[in-house]
């Protein structure tokens, strides 16, 4: 979180950073790590499967959802 010391030095960043468009790209590289989480966890937990099949066809769909807007 952005202190009200650091909105006053650095109004322009606050704008930029506020901005829907910076907030979308932030929430999709969060849902992205997530599904990644998801998709890798069976391997740091000594898992058979390389990728759960349903974390990885939802990362990707959203991908391309995603990719679509742009």
């Amino acid at each position: 979180m952005i202190t009200k010391e650091e909105a006053e030095v650095h109004p322009e960043f606050v704008k930029w950073f506020s901005s829907p468009s910076v907030q979308n790209h932030i929430a999709i590289v969060a849902a992205l790590l997530s599904e990644l989480e998801d998709a890798i966890g069976p391997l740091l937990t000594g898992g058979a499967h390389l990728c759960n099949s349903a974390s990885c066809s939802s990362a990707l769909s959203f991908v391309e959802l995603h990719t679509e807007k742009q």
